[in-house]
């Protein structure tokens, strides 16, 4: 963990709940006990989407991001034991950090028109995804598809731009 991360204070529902660095390491305990570990790269295929230079490299950035999800749907159904949540009835680290993504997952969705999330293939997700976002802890930050849709447009036009002297 860099240096000036190592004294950061992470914050869940106003209430301190330890360093980054124990968060981590609790994320990552929960990770290894799953077997959640084996779904590490269904993120960065995500980003290999917008990347990805042509029709095919795209298709197979996407079969990735899909056959990535369908690991974590399973993932999913052995922590939350039929819970709402990975960590069970309460939002726990896991859910927090997976839920992180959701927002951009739903970008990636609109942007190029596939539906990731979807109720034949990933039953458990789309309904934890239901509820992490109605939570009250989190139905008030989670961002708008529609906005961060706009500001993933300026990025992506920033990263084609050439770059200035």
């Amino acid at each position: 963990m860099p240096k000036r991360c190592a004294h950061s204070k992470v914050f869940y529902r106003r209430r301190t709940i330890g360093s980054n660095q124990t968060l981590v390491l609790k994320i990552d305990e929960s990770v290894l006990a799953t077997g959640l570990a084996s779904v590490g790269y269904w993120f960065p295929a995500l980003s290999g989407i917008r990347r990805a230079e042509g029709a095919e490299a795209r298709k197979v950035a996407i079969e990735q991001v899909s056959d990535g999800l369908v690991l974590l749907e399973d993932a999913y159904s052995k922590c939350s034991k039929g819970k709402d949540f990975f960590s069970g009835d309460k939002i726990g680290y896991l859910d927090i950090a997976l839920g992180c993504f959701l927002g951009w997952l739903r970008v990636t969705e609109k942007m190029n028109n596939v539906k990731f999330l979807d109720e034949h293939k990933t039953p458990g997700l789309c309904k934890w995804a239901e509820k992490f976002c109605a939570d009250g802890a989190v139905k008030d930050v989670m961002p708008e598809t529609d906005k961060l849709t706009e500001i993933a447009k300026i990025l992506m036009a920033k990263f084609k731009a050439p770059p200035s002297n």
